[in-house]
């Protein structure tokens, strides 16, 4: 598969995510993400700020996250899986059984991009679908409604520079892969297919497709595909083929700073995974 890539600012970042309905603010030189209400992460998570520089994104009440450059200046961990090692990236040197998925899904599957908005809203929808019955999964989930899968569609071709892979079976389309660039990292933001293509493992062939675009790709050190969140299906389903968890030092800031400690005795759940702690 060919296909020309190009690194999007994260000022173009920033505004595709507004108009997917992320809350971005832009505070200082940084843009921050409201992750649930009252509380931020810098829109590209995995990046590591300055603490000394940091102005927080709330007045009075909230807190805030990142990673940071120094590890003296954490009180927490941030966890990612990533994927990296491009350079030497080939399926003959992948693991026994994934070269075995690839192969039999690409028996039944072409991966190539999706070129249109009204081609990924002619099939997107019935996909996006059979993925949120199957897995329930709350992020965004607003999607399921039509209208807002369709402007969701048409935010991934404000620019050219958004990759977004399909694999079809003849012409229908099967699964779908968004992919951003930013700085050095490729970002494996958003990936669903129809239930029954899972069988011909269709999520495997995606992956490899993605890891031989950044394979030829020069610039990209890594592929982030999210944040660990302490061994639920993606995890595991990144972890069995390849991809590492990378521990990040992280700082967070709460105001009042009382409330961790109320995290702390009243959600121990929800304070682990602010901490990092799985």
């Amino acid at each position: 598969m060919e296909l020309h890539t190009q690194r999007l600012t994260i000022e173009e970042y920033a505004h595709i995510s507004s108009l997917q309905g992320k809350r971005i603010r832009l505070v200082g030189s940084v843009y921050w993400n409201e992750v649930r209400r009252f509380f931020y992460r810098p829109l590209i998570s995995y990046a590591a700020l300055e603490t000394t520089s940091v102005i927080a994104p709330f007045r009075g009440f909230g807190g805030y996250q990142h990673v940071v450059d120094d590890q003296r200046n954490a009180n927490s961990t941030i966890n990612f899986r990533v994927y990296d090692g491009f350079g030497a990236y080939s399926l003959a040197a992948q693991g026994r059984e994934f070269r075995r998925m690839v192969r039999i899904a690409t028996k039944h599957f072409e991966v190539r991009p999706v070129k249109t908005s009204n081609e990924l809203k002619k099939y997107g929808h019935g996909l996006y679908m059979s993925f949120y019955e199957r897995t329930k999964y709350e992020y965004l989930s607003k999607r399921i409604q039509r209208q807002n899968f369709d402007k969701w569609a048409d935010t991934l071709f404000i620019s050219p520079k958004v990759i977004v892979l399909g694999a079809y079976v003849a012409d229908e389309l099967q699964s779908v892969a968004v992919c951003y660039w930013i700085s050095d990292v490729l970002l494996y933001s958003t990936s669903f297919s129809n239930t029954a293509s899972l069988k011909w493992h269709v999520c495997d062939l995606m992956l490899h497709a993605v890891r031989e675009l950044v394979a030829g790709q020069s610039g990209i050190s890594k592929i982030v595909a999210g944040m660990y969140a302490g061994g639920i299906g993606s995890d595991h389903f990144d972890l069995l083929r390849g991809g590492r968890i990378e521990r990040r030092p992280a700082r967070y800031v709460t105001c009042p700073a009382l409330t961790v400690a109320c995290l702390r005795t009243l959600r121990p759940g929800y304070y682990r995974k602010l901490t990092g702690d799985f």
